[in-house]
């Protein structure tokens, strides 16, 4: 398959973007424009990352494709949480909220949620308006006020 470097310096510009997001992270509180910033970075390059993984996904999987989603989201998944998780305990010698309730490591969701929209797409995809619809759940799910902890 001969590679396309457009999507390439697209993944190349989001890296800047995760990285850039995170550098100013702890400035947003003191600093309205870093802030603004932070905010607009946020809402896009995210969601390009998915839009793009989605690109590469099949639209109909089989058992091996679901090995293959497993050896290459679940299983990384894993040995980076006990790694982590390893770290935190010599440090401080308990257990990390994220392993207590079940949750990936901080950078280590989108492993999860990659994994989750590979296995999800092939029934999404059967429905009338898949785009509209895969667009619609994450806006109410980011804007609503429940939380799952």
């Amino acid at each position: 398959m001969k590679r396309n470097y457009l999507i390439d310096n697209t993944k190349l510009f989001l890296v800047f973007f995760v990285v850039f997001g995170h550098l100013i992270e702890n400035l947003i509180g003191s600093n309205v424009e870093l802030k603004i910033i932070y905010l607009i970075v946020y809402s896009f390059h995210m969601p390009m990352f998915a839009f793009i993984s989605g690109m590469f996904s099949r639209r109909e999987i089989n058992k091996e494709d679901i090995f293959k989603i497993i050896n290459s989201t679940i299983i990384p998944l894993i040995v980076f949480q006990f790694f982590y998780e390893t770290f935190q305990v010599a440090a401080t010698g308990k257990l990390s909220n994220y392993t207590i309730h079940l949750q990936p490591y901080w950078i280590l969701w989108y492993l999860l949620s990659l994994f989750c929209w590979k296995l999800m797409l092939p029934i999404i995809s059967h429905f009338k308006f898949p785009v509209v619809i895969s667009f619609i759940i994450p806006v109410i799910a980011g804007y609503s006020s429940m939380s799952l902890t």
